[in-house]
């Protein structure tokens, strides 16, 4: 079924971020290293949810998880910082 799947997915990447994030702050590691913790949190995922698919799709699945968390925690961070640059302004 559609629904079930796309849900599947969404809440992946949404634990690949919490993650990502979560190994970011204990561990205080470098903004350069957010990209190859988000692949190594995406191949557990993937690994314990889709482990009866092909090799290859098992691979796009960990690329497509962990480059679209990153995505979305890079929009994140990208609209923080606007907001707060543009939060104290008044509309024109």
């Amino acid at each position: 079924m559609f629904g079930t799947g796309l849900i599947q997915e969404l809440i992946v990447i949404v634990v690949i971020l919490g993650l990502t994030q979560t190994t970011k702050v204990l561990f205080r590691t470098h903004s350069w290293m957010t990209l190859v913790t988000a692949f190594v949190i995406s191949l557990g995922c993937s690994a314990f949810i889709d482990s009866q698919k092909p090799l290859l799709v098992f691979i796009f699945y960990v690329m497509l998880h962990a480059l679209t968390a990153v995505g979305l925690y890079a929009t994140l961070k990208t609209m923080m910082v606007w907001y707060r640059n543009h939060k104290n302004e008044s509309f024109r």
